[in-house]
C-alpha cells in the first residue's frame, strides 16, 4: 500500500531514474541480452525501461533483472518493485478476464476518483485540485473518444454477425417463402444498427475523414428500408457487395484509431499532475483516509498505463510483421520466389519478438518459421507455401488477441470515464 505522504516509484520509474540509457545497455549486455533486440523509442528512457521490464517478465527473468539492479543500485527495493509490477499487471489481466473484480485495479482507480471528489469539498484541497482540472478534462476527452470508437467497433461486429445470414436468405428468398421471414427480421436489426452507427458518427470525437463510410452506410440503409417496404430482395442486390467491402475494411481501421487514441493518451498522461497533486495535498490538513485512497488509485492508474503501453507496443510489432506478410500472400501465386526473397527479414522480426518466450503459441510460430526456412534452404518453395499460410494464420490470430485485450481495457476505461465526467461536472 502506498503511503499518502510519499511517492512510491514503479519498477519502470525506478529503472529509468537509477540508470542512464548507456548504463541500461551495459546492464542488458551483462545479462546476456542484445540491447538491439529490445525496441527503443523516441518517447524517452521510461518507455524503454518498460520494454526492458516486459522483455524479462515474459521470459520468466524479471527476478534476475531485479537482482542485477539490487547489486548495482542497492538503495532501492528492487525485489519489492518487481513483485509490485507483477501483481499490478496480474490484477489488470484478471479484471479484464472477469476474475477477481472485487480486488481489481479498476476498483482502486474508481475509489481514487471517489476520494478526489470528497477531497474537492475541502477548502484546503479544492484550489489545488482546480489547478489540474484541464489535465483531468483532457483525460476525460480521450476516454470519451475511446468509448465512441469502441461503440462503433461493436456495431460493426453486429453487422458482421448478421451479414452471412442475410446474404444466404437473399439467395433463397426467391424459391423459399420461409427465407423472407428470417431475412426481414435480420434486415430490421440491420436498420437499427445502422441508425445507431450514423448517430455515433455525428459525435465530435470523429473527424470528417474518420466517417467516410457513413455516406455509403446511409445508402445501404435506404435500400434495406426499400426491401422491407416492398418485401423483395431486389433492392439488396447492389448493396450487399458494398456492405461486404465495408465489413472487410472498416473494422480494422476503427481498431487502428483506437490504438491511435491510446497512444495520444499515453503521451498526454494525467499521472504526473496527479502525483504532484498528491504531494501537494499531503502538505495540507486534509482527510488522511481519502488521501490514502487517492494514492492507491494513482498507483493502480500507473499499472493501467503500463498495461496500455505494453499492448500498444505489442500491437505495433505484430502490425509490422503482418505488413510484411500481406504482400507475400498477395504475390506468392504469381511469383514463387517472393517467399524466399522476403523470408529472412520476416524471420528476423519474429525471432526478435519471440525468442525466449515459453508460451505454446510462440513456440508454434517459431516452429513454423524453422520449417519454412528448411523448405526454402532445400529449394522447395512449393512445399513451403502451405506452411506460410499456417504461419500467417497464427500471426493474425495473435494480432487479434492483442486487439481484443485492448478492447477489454477500453470497456473498463469507459466506466472510469463516466466517473471522471461526473466529477468534473461537480467540480465546476
Amino acid at each position: 500500500m502506498p503511503d499518502a505522504t510519499t511517492v512510491t516509484p514503479t519498477l519502470r520509474e525506478a529503472l529509468a531514474s537509477a540508470f542512464s540509457l548507456a548504463e541500461l545497455k551495459v546492464a542488458l549486455s551483462d545479462l546476456g541480452v542484445n540491447p538491439e533486440s529490445i525496441p527503443q523509442y523516441d518517447g524517452g528512457i521510461e518507455l524503454w525501461a518498460l520494454e526492458i521490464i516486459t522483455y524479462f517478465q515474459r521470459r520468466g527473468r524479471l527476478d534476475e533483472l531485479a537482482a542485477y539492479c539490487a547489486k548495482e543500485r542497492p538503495h532501492l527495493p528492487w525485489g519489492q518493485l518487481a513483485e509490485a509490477h507483477r501483481q499490478a499487471l496480474a490484477r489488470l489481466d484478471a479484471a479484464a478476464a472477469g476474475e477477481g473484480a472485487a480486488s481489481s485495479a479498476y476498483r482502486d482507480i474508481q475509489r481514487g476518483l471517489g476520494a478526489l471528489e470528497r477531497l474537492a469539498r475541502d477548502p484546503n484541497a479544492r484550489p489545488l485540485i482546480l489547478r489540474i482540472r484541464d489535465d483531468l478534462q483532457d483525460a476525460s476527452d480521450y476516454i470519451a473518444r475511446l468509448s465512441d470508437y469502441k461503440r462503433l467497433h461493436d456495431e460493426f461486429q453486429e453487422l458482421q454477425v448478421r451479414y452471412s445470414v442475410i446474404e444466404r436468405d437473399c439467395r433463397n428468398a426467391e424459391t423459399d417463402e420461409t427465407a423472407w421471414n428470417t431475412l426481414a427480421e435480420y434486415l430490421t436489426q440491420w436498420d437499427g444498427i445502422i441508425s445507431r452507427m450514423l448517430a455515433i458518427a455525428k459525435r465530435p470525437s470523429f473527424a470528417p475523414g474518420d466517417t467516410a463510410w457513413a455516406t455509403r452506410m446511409a445508402q445501404i440503409q435506404q435500400r434495406v428500408c426499400d426491401a422491407l417496404e416492398t418485401q423483395t430482395v431486389k433492392p439488396l442486390t447492389e448493396i450487399l457487395p458494398v456492405m461486404r467491402r465495408l465489413l472487410e475494411r472498416e473494422p480494422s481501421l476503427v481498431n487502428a484509431k483506437i490504438f491511435e487514441v491510446v497512444r495520444a493518451m499515453l503521451q498526454r498522461s494525467v499521472i504526473p499532475p496527479l502525483v504532484e497533486l498528491r504531494e501537494a495535498l499531503a502538505q495540507q490538513q486534509v482527510d488522511p483516509l481519502s488521501l490514502d485512497e487517492f494514492a492507491r488509485g494513482i498507483e493502480s492508474l500507473k499499472g493501467l498505463r503500463d498495461r496500455l503501453q505494453m499492448l500498444v507496443t505489442e500491437h505495433d510489432r505484430w502490425q509490422r510483421i503482418e505488413d510484411e506478410l500481406n504482400p507475400i500472400a498477395s504475390n506468392i501465386g504469381r511469383s514463387p520466389d517472393v517467399l524466399a526473397q522476403s523470408w529472412p527479414f520476416v524471420s528476423s522480426l519474429v525471432h526478435e519478438m519471440l525468442d525466449g518466450l515459453q508460451e505454446d503459441w510462440a513456440s508454434a510460430i517459431l516452429t513454423l518459421d524453422a520449417r519454412i526456412q528448411e523448405r526454402l534452404a532445400a529449394d522447395d518453395a512449393p512445399r513451403a507455401r502451405p506452411l506460410f499460410y499456417q504461419f500467417q494464420s497464427r500471426v493474425s490470430n495473435r494480432f487479434r488477441i492483442v486487439d481484443d485485450d485492448l478492447l477489454k481495457v477500453v470497456v473498463e476505461l469507459q466506466k472510469i470515464g463516466d466517473s471522471l465526467q461526473r466529477f468534473l461536472r461537480e467540480l465546476l
